[in-house]
Parts: structure tokens; C-alpha cells; sequence
């Protein structure tokens, strides 16, 4: 039960989050906004860890440099680069359509882990996904919406896909 209100709190976060990101992302730049966002993550994080159990600085060490080497690896891929496309489409798109987009995630993960993982999916899995991205993409992409996605002056609907 806690896993769930943990991932619940999580969606609700994430999804509440893309409003002062997309408002911010067109203040200044998203460069600018996604390194404010790294480094005060980065400390918040290191506060928290501080706080609730100080004896993981011996993971600092050299012992764990594999360790760092591919967590700096991913970071780098996925909160670098990964989340500056992603705040780059949201100030582009808005956060409706932005999170439209966002809705074929799972899908592109089920796939990639298909083609390079060789992982498999029940049918009431890919029936589950199939619905929800096909709701959300009737709801939100028919003609009329995609006419009146607003032009915030930060680049092209195709630019922000």
C-alpha cells in the first residue's frame, strides 16, 4: 500500500509540476531552467540523504567508481539531455498537448523492451495501454484541437514533437 500512495503522490507531482516549468521555460531559457533544476535536485537530495541516514557518504570512496561512472552516464542521458527535450516541448506545445505526447511513453519503453530485451506483455496489458493512448489522443488531437495549439513564439508544433 505504500508503494501505491508513493507512486500516486509521484503522478500527482509529475503532472502538477509541468505548469511552472512550461511558464519558466518561457521566461528564460530552458538551458538555464533545466541546470537550476539539476543543481538544486542534486542538493535537495543530498540534504534529505544527510538527514535521514549520514553514514552513506563511505559510497563517495573509490571502491564505487563503476558505480558513479554509470550513474553519471545515465544522469547524463536522461536528466541532461532527456528532460531538455522534454521541457523544450512542453514551453513549445503547452502542457496539454505536451502531455499527450507524454502518453506514448509506456508504449516506446514496451517496445524498446521488446526489440532489446525480449520482455513480453500480457494482452490485458497491451489492451490497458492501447485504450488509454487512444483516449487521450482522441480527446486531445482531433483537428479543431490541433488548430488552436497557441503560438507562445518558442518554435513549431513539429519542433516541439
Amino acid at each position: 500500500m505504500i508503494g501505491l500512495l508513493a507512486a500516486f503522490l509521484a503522478t500527482i507531482c509529475w503532472t502538477v509540476s509541468v505548469f511552472p516549468f512550461t511558464k519558466a521555460g518561457r521566461i528564460m531559457t530552458v538551458q538555464s531552467m533545466n541546470l537550476i533544476r539539476l543543481v538544486a535536485g542534486t542538493f535537495f537530495v543530498l540534504i534529505a540523504a544527510l538527514i535521514f541516514d549520514a553514514s552513506f557518504i563511505h559510497i563517495l570512496s573509490s571502491h564505487y567508481y563503476k558505480g558513479w561512472l554509470w550513474l553519471g552516464i545515465s544522469g547524463i542521458i536522461s536528466l541532461g539531455i532527456g528532460d531538455y527535450f522534454g521541457l523544450r516541448m512542453y514551453t513549445i506545445l503547452s502542457p496539454r498537448y505536451g502531455s499527450v505526447l507524454t502518453t506514448l511513453s509506456p508504449a516506446m519503453a514496451f517496445f524498446m523492451g521488446l526489440v532489446l530485451l525480449d520482455e513480453q506483455m500480457n494482452i490485458i496489458g497491451l489492451c490497458g495501454m492501447g485504450i488509454t493512448i487512444i483516449g487521450v489522443m482522441t480527446m486531445s488531437l482531433g483537428k479543431k484541437e490541433r488548430e488552436s495549439i497557441p503560438d507562445h513564439g518558442q518554435g513549431t508544433v513539429l519542433k516541439g514533437v
